[in-house]
Parts: structure tokens; sequence; C-alpha cells
């Protein structure tokens, strides 16, 4: 029974982990709470045998990074366009809404549809709303890459402090 329930629990470890890394590239999967949620079941089930709790905080801090560079990507991204004020918000706005349609494409491109029509709303200048719109986009993109490549490192972490 207790190998049975030892499989059992390194299958729930290895599937919260897997699906975190695949919550990183894909909206709406929450990565970085479901790859820590699996290492806190580790860390438990191990008593802390294997990793230490100061590896632990480690790992902890970059999964908080992950989730904050998940909510700023797009804002900088438009900043970094000079997105206006309202551009920003009516991003914001989108984000939400796109959240809501329940699937990816509405989720990726709601705050580009949102920040487009923000600008267009305070500039009305079409080629500065598409050029703010880019700027969500290209910061979605950028925050999506950053964001898996912490998490690989949150991983091959985990795994190294698990093994050695």
């Amino acid at each position: 029974m207790e190998i049975f329930l030892t499989i059992l629990i390194i299958i729930l470890i290895v599937a919260l982990i897997v699906t975190g890394l695949i919550g990183t590239i894909v909206p709406m999967l929450p990565g970085a709470p479901l790859i820590i949620a699996g290492m806190i079941i580790y860390a438990i089930w191990d008593k802390f045998q294997h990793m230490s709790v100061w590896t632990f905080v480690v790992l902890l801090i970059l999964t908080i990074f992950l989730a904050v560079i998940d909510y700023v990507s797009h804002y900088i991204g438009a900043k970094a366009y000079k997105a206006s004020k309202t551009a920003l918000i009516c991003s914001a706005i989108g984000g939400i809404i796109g959240l809501f349609t329940g699937n990816v494409v509405g989720f990726i491109f709601g705050p580009l549809i949102g920040a487009v029509i923000g600008e267009l709303i305070d500039s009305q200048d079409l080629r500065k709303s598409l050029k703010t719109g880019t700027g969500v986009f290209v910061g979605f993109l950028s925050g999506t890459l950053v964001k898996f490549v912490i998490a690989m490192i949150i991983v091959v972490i985990f795994i190294g402090s698990v093994i050695f």
C-alpha cells in the first residue's frame, strides 16, 4: 500500500509541475502556482530531506517573480511603445474581457484589441494605435518567453535539489 501511495504522490507532483510549465506558455493555466504546488507537496512529503528550506525559499521567490511577470508583461510592452494611459486602461479591460471569453485567442488578443481601441480614443491616430497594439503583443510574447525560461530554471533547481 505504501508503494502505491508513493507512486500516486510522484505522479501528482510530476503532473502539477508539467502542467505548470505548460501554463507558462498557454494563457489561462496558472503556471507558477501549479509548479510551486508540486514542489510544496514534494517538500512536505519528503519532510524537507532532499530540498532545504533555503532552496525552497529561493524557488518560492522565483515563482512569485514568475507570477508578477505574468501580470505586467503586457503593460511593459505597451509602455515601451509609448502607449497612452487610455490605451493601458483599455488593454487591461480587453484582457479581462478576453479572459471571460474562455479561450486562448480571447486572452491573447483581448489586451491587444483593447490597447488599439484605447489609443484610437486617445490619439485618433490609427498608425499610433496599431503600434501600441504591437507593443502589447510584443510584451505578451516577451513575457511568455521570460516566464518559460524562469520556470525551467525553477524546475532544474528543484530536480537538482531532489537528486543531489
